[in-house]
């Protein structure tokens, strides 16, 4: 009797079993990547209002790589994106810069999941999350998006051969839309443009226009830089553009639509390659003359001397009277200015950095340092037209460690030119200087989302 009983309980327990499994199943999240269903062995879960999936699973089904680092910090890189992020924490850093996450990543049985919107913001994906039918679709670098980078690519080099030969009408039909024919401007480039040479064509971004099961518009993302060596008034400019392409479908082919100019950027410093001798030259130098590291240097700029510099000149010659400001801005004020110390706000050079003429927010770099495990001494340069025409402005400064914290401690030598050309002949010396560290420490990174270092290796 007793094993009647025992096999009737073990019957009940497969049959409850069954029916959990059958309704955990039911709530089973599923992620299909380009048409393609996924299998995990940790299972995707809602979070609010996105869904955590599996960070390693996913990503090197897409062809990428995960790191795992002590303390919970995982790096995820895929086609020149790298995304750096710690387990429970929402702020991540993509290629350098910072960004929020919908919901902070977990650890799950030895897996990372992650908000599936990540694949959105740091990897170029399109990502359709829908909680309704417990279903994630990714798109990524399918067969549409290579050919609509590769027609992105390919009208760029169209524009270079424009400035030398003539460009047929029909290679203008292969690669524009019927509508965009008579509003883009192609085949009348060499009209505006007499003699001007494009280089560093690259595609830095490519996703779709909706999240729906028909894709048909790409939007690609793409910068290159027009060189004019012979520039009727200033030879040697060269003008950086960031577009945005916007690809469609149109008699079974994928042509360009429509262009929207996202950013450009004058300049009249030369970019090339330094060679090893003058590379490794500079990199002794620094090590001679530093007690921290390039990367620390920079990272003490980011967050703390641009910030400073920058809220400190905005305030005084954009926002007017700090009295007359809301609260909160005259409490942020105050947190940057006391950062420098009292002898500099009383020193000539505060009073010449604030009276610079800046047409919008300052941007700064490092150019050179020396620096103690106490003291670190910078020669900076800021950019008075950001994101328009570089107009260089150059001084030094001092920090010191006080009570172990970094505090300014001195502002001198400041001197601002109306433009990079009027640097090359009023000072031809610090000219090549800027254009050697330019090339050195990839000055304009952040501006247009890509690593644009010219050094050789």
């Amino acid at each position: 009797m007793k094993k009647k009983w025992v096999a009737i309980f073990l019957l009940m327990i497969f049959i409850l079993s069954c029916i959990v499994t059958k309704g955990m199943a039911e709530h089973t999240f599923s992620v299909v990547l380009n048409g393609e269903k996924l299998n995990f062995d940790v299972l995707p879960i809602q979070a609010h209002d996105d869904i955590l999936i599996p960070l390693r699973s996913v990503l090197e089904s897409m062809g990428g790589q995960v790191a795992w680092h002590r303390g919970g910090r995982v790096t995820a890189t895929i086609e020149g994106n790298s995304v750096e992020f710690v387990v429970g924490e929402r702020i991540a850093i993509k290629n350098g810069l910072q960004f929020v996450l919908s919901h902070s990543p977990s650890l799950i049985d030895s897996r990372v999941l992650v908000p599936s919107s990540l694949f959105s913001q740091a990897f170029n994906a399109e990502v359709d999350s829908n909680l309704q039918i417990k279903q994630v679709h990714i798109l990524y670098n399918n067969d549409n998006t290579s050919k609509a980078k590769e027609l992105v690519l390919h009208y760029l080099q169209l524009l270079e051969r424009a400035s030398t030969e003539n460009i047929s009408e029909q290679k203008w039909r292969d690669v524009f839309s019927e509508s965009a024919l008579t509003s883009i401007r192609g085949s009348q480039m060499e009209k505006h443009y007499t003699s001007y040479i494009i280089s560093y064509p690259r595609v830095l971004s490519w996703r779709y226009r909706t999240a729906s099961s028909h894709f048909r518009t790409i939007l690609v993302t793409a910068s290159y830089q027009l060189d004019f060596p012979h520039h009727p008034t200033n030879p040697g400019l060269n003008i950086w553009r960031k577009e945005v392409y916007e690809i469609i479908q149109e008699k079974d082919k994928w042509v360009i639509d429509s262009i929207r100019e996202e950013r450009r950027h004058h300049s009249d410093l030369p970019r090339y390659v330094l060679n090893p001798e003058e590379t490794t030259a500079l990199e002794r130098n620094w090590q001679r003359n530093n007690y921290y590291t390039k990367e620390e240097i920079l990272e003490l700029n980011r967050t703390l001397i641009e910030p400073a510099f920058r809220l400190i000149y905005a305030s005084h010659n954009f926002d007017g009277p700090v009295e007359t400001m809301p609260h909160e801005q005259q409490v942020e004020y105050y947190q940057k200015k006391s950062l420098f110390l009292p002898e500099v706000i009383n020193s000539s050079g505060w009073n010449s950095f604030l009276e610079i003429t800046a047409h919008y927010d300052l941007f700064f770099q490092v150019l050179q340092s020396v620096s103690t495990e106490n003291t670190v001494q910078l020669s900076l340069v800021a950019d008075l037209f950001a994101q328009a025409s570089f107009v260089p402005a150059f001084f030094d400064i001092e920090l010191k460690k006080v009570n172990n914290t970094w505090r300014i401690s001195k502002i001198s030598n400041v001197s601002a030119f109306s433009s990079s050309y009027h640097l090359k002949i009023d000072d031809p010396d610090k000219f090549e200087m800027l254009a050697t560290l330019y090339n050195f420490w990839r000055v304009r990174a952040k501006w247009f989302g890509v690593n644009e270092s010219f050094v050789a290796p």
